[in-house]
C-alpha cells in the first residue's frame, strides 16, 4: 500500500483524468483497433502474429487470475482506488496485472518486428505508462504488475522464437488448419472456460481461420490503406454493437454461441474485409 499512496502522493483531478484515459489504451476496445490497424493497414501476418499471441496472452492471463486469486487494493482498503471508473477497469482477482501483461507482450512483440528505435521507444514507454497506471489508480499492487511484465515479456520472445521456427516448415493444408484450430479451441473453451474465454477464443479461432480461406495483399497506396483500414474499424465496431444489441442474452452466455459470435465478428476483419479490398480496389488482387 505504500507504494501505491507513494504514487497518489501527486494525485489532482488532472491527473487522475490523464492516467485513466492511459490505462484504457490497454482496453478490450483499444486493442480491436490495434490489431485492425495491424492486420489491415500493416501486415496481415504482421496482424495475426500479434492477434495470437495478444489474444493468448488475455486467456492464459485469466486463468492464471483465477488460480492464484489474489485480492486488489481497493478490495483491501476501498479509500485507496482513486474513482469509480478505475474499479470499473479492474475486473477479477489481481494478480498478475491483465494491462501489465497484455501490454508487455503486444507492444514489445510488436516493436521486435519493427526494429525502429522510435518504435522501440514509444513501445516500452506504453508498456511502463500501463503498468504505473493500475498503481496510482489503486486498482493493483506492483507485484501484479511486475508479475504481468514477466510473464507478457517471456510469452513475446517465446513467440517469436516459435513464429521464426515456423517458417522452416511447409504450410499445412487450410482444411486442416481450420479442424485443428477450432477443435483445440473448443476444448479449451469447454475445458478451462474463463470469464472472457468466448471472446478471446472465439476471436483467435477468426484470426487464425481467416488467413486461411483469403490471403490480404496491401495497395502500395497509403490513402487506400488507410480507407480500408477506416472501413474495418467501422464495420468491425458496428457487428459487435449490432451483436450486443439484438443478440439475446441467453446466446451471448452460451459457451458455444459466444464463441461462433466471436469467430465470426474476427472473420469480418480477417476475410470479408480482404475480400471488400479485392472487389472495391483498395487492396491488391491475388498475385
Amino acid at each position: 500500500m505504500e507504494t501505491i499512496r507513494a504514487f497518489q502522493s501527486l494525485a489532482s483531478p488532472f491527473w487522475d483524468g490523464v492516467v485513466l484515459w492511459l490505462t484504457n489504451l490497454g482496453s478490450e476496445r483499444a486493442y480491436i483497433v490495434f490489431l485492425i490497424i495491424a492486420y489491415v493497414g500493416v501486415s496481415s501476418k504482421f496482424g495475426q502474429r500479434l492477434a495470437v499471441v495478444l489474444l493468448g496472452s488475455f486467456y492464459l492471463n485469466q486463468q492464471i487470475k483465477m488460480f492464484f486469486a489474489t485480492p486488489r487494493p481497493f478490495e483491501l482498503e476501498p479509500e485507496i482506488a482513486r474513482s469509480e471508473e478505475a474499479i470499473v477497469t479492474a475486473i477479477g482477482p489481481g494478480f498478475p496485472s491483465g494491462h501489465a501483461q497484455a501490454g508487455a507482450s503486444f507492444w514489445f512483440l510488436a516493436a521486435l518486428y519493427t526494429r525502429r528505435a522510435w518504435f522501440w521507444a514509444l513501445a516500452l514507454l506504453l508498456i511502463l505508462a500501463l503498468g504505473l497506471s493500475r498503481i496510482y489508480l489503486g486498482v493493483h499492487f506492483p507485484i501484479d504488475v511486475y508479475g504481468g511484465y514477466l510473464i507478457g515479456l517471456l510469452l513475446a520472445l517465446t513467440a517469436f522464437w516459435v513464429f521464426k521456427e515456423l517458417e522452416h516448415f511447409s504450410t499445412p493444408p487450410a482444411w486442416l488448419v481450420i479442424f485443428l484450430t477450432l477443435l483445440v479451441l473448443l476444448i479449451l473453451q469447454y475445458a478451462f472456460p474463463t470469464a472472457d474465454s468466448s471472446l478471446l477464443l472465439g476471436a483467435l479461432a477468426g484470426f487464425i481461420i481467416g488467413p486461411r480461406l483469403i490471403k490480404h495483399h496491401l495497395s502500395k497506396q497509403v490513402w487506400k490503406r488507410v480507407l480500408l483500414t477506416i472501413i474495418a474499424v467501422v464495420l468491425g465496431f458496428g457487428v459487435l454493437t449490432a451483436s450486443s444489441l439484438f443478440l439475446p442474452e441467453s446466446i451471448k452466455r452460451d459457451p458455444l454461441c459466444g464463441f461462433l459470435r466471436y469467430l465470426v465478428i474476427s472473420l469480418v476483419i480477417t476475410w470479408f474485409i480482404p475480400y471488400l479490398g479485392r472487389i472495391s480496389g483498395l487492396a491488391e488482387q491475388e498475385a
